[in-house]
């Protein structure tokens, strides 16, 4: 009986907090904005631009050199539009789960506090561990939502530019490294980083502010493959896996002994 109730408990909890989180305005236009502009606008503009791309310039030239020897065959319209598939757009799609999870968990941690429901949830029947842990599993599942769905438009893109420009299709190690490693890990990651600071923040919109701690790493990831100084492959993203999981389990520590629902009210 008692395990039965704290079920129901748990799905009643689970419902608020995403219903709460979707109703709010700045979160549900941030969930649908950044799919579209990172997603979908970015990478098809890109596209739009390489179609109309004049050829033989000093810029393509210079960036031929990021290819192996396998892909000397492309042209520089090709190989231009595969350098963008294969090292920026896995870094650019990363920034959507960082971005989500950021903003979901500062709308369920610190939004109580501007939405004053602070009252309910101090008189929830259950631990303070468990409140912590439902709020957290809200802002993942709404982040791994986002996050299938924005994969879903930005491979529509790199499949349609593979197919116009003729280059081979964009999904390859590496992107299945992003998609099923890397990408839940850092939506962990956002939802952590933001939870362990939410009582130091005097605002919802000020916590979100904090994502750009978490960002601007993931935004020079975008531009060191044209440097020349790092290349993307497996093994370096599983590396910067490893260290992300490693992240992720100082901050689950953290956040495991320090939430207190009281400084939410602080």
């Amino acid at each position: 009986m008692h395990k039965r109730r704290a079920v129901k408990t748990d799905r009643i909890l689970i419902r608020k907090e995403l219903t709460e989180i979707w109703n709010d305005r700045v979160a549900r236009s941030c969930m649908i904005i950044i799919p579209i502009f990172l997603a979908l606008l970015i990478p098809g503009g890109y596209l739009a631009m390489l179609m109309i791309f004049h050829q033989h310039s000093s810029l393509g030239e210079g960036l031929m050199a990021l290819l192996t020897t396998k892909n000397e065959w492309m042209n520089e319209r090709q190989a231009l539009f595969a350098i963008f598939s294969r090292y920026i757009c896995p870094m650019l799609f990363l920034m959507i789960p960082l971005l989500c999870s950021c903003i979901t968990a500062a709308c369920s941690f610190v939004g109580d506090r501007d939405r004053q429901t602070l009252e309910s949830l101090l008189l929830t029947p259950v631990r303070i561990s468990r409140v912590f842990q439902v709020k957290a599993i809200c802002c993942i599942m709404i982040s791994a939502v986002t996050t299938v769905i924005s994969f879903a438009l930005m491979a529509l893109v790199l499949s349609i530019g593979d197919i116009l420009l003729k280059v081979p299709f964009f999904f390859r190690l590496e992107w299945l490294i992003v998609l099923v490693l890397l990408a839940p890990s850092i939506t962990v990651l956002g939802t952590f980083f933001t939870a362990a600071g939410f009582f130091k923040s005097g605002s919802y919109l000020e916590s979100i502010q904090t994502s750009a701690y978490l960002a601007f790493p993931l935004t020079l990831c975008c531009i060191v493959p044209f440097t020349g100084l790092l290349v993307f492959s497996a093994h370096v993203l599983l590396i910067f896996w490893g260290i992300i999981l490693l992240a992720d389990v100082i901050l689950w520590r953290i956040n495991r002994h320090s939430f207190r629902i009281q400084k939410m009210a602080l």
